[in-house]
């Protein structure tokens, strides 16, 4: 999985100078997974385990929902670095967020019916 980050990485480096920030978001990636497999699993990753309950919820809305609020709210270009890292989080609560009140609503609802018999 690193290699294949830091593959994709260095590829992105060369096609585009702007985008050696993806070598470090893959990097923080891999040790991220490395660290969901250490034992014990360390308590501040806990509330990512709970992230994974209405994960299917997430990956649904995240496109439509991060994407509209980060084309509409954030502007192109920041006027600073930390203006665009705040604009980011606060982008990613609201995803989550919004996951979350679309997996009480609607996914788990359906989960609790079981399954349909015809």
């Amino acid at each position: 999985m690193l290699v294949i980050s830091l593959l994709h990485a260095t590829w992105l480096i060369r096609s585009d100078a702007d985008s050696r920030h993806y070598l470090l978001v893959g990097v923080v990636t891999v040790a991220l997974l490395a660290l969901t497999h250490a034992w014990p699993f360390p308590s501040w990753l806990h509330p990512l385990a709970h992230i994974g309950e209405f994960s299917y919820s997430l990956y649904l809305v995240h496109v439509p929902l991060g994407v509209y609020l980060f084309m509409r709210l954030l502007p192109a270009q920041s006027p600073t670095a930390l203006a665009h890292i705040v604009g980011q989080l606060l982008l990613l609560g609201a995803t989550v967020a919004a996951a979350r009140v679309f997996y009480l609503v609607a996914e788990r609802p359906f989960q609790s019916r079981g399954r349909l018999t015809g």
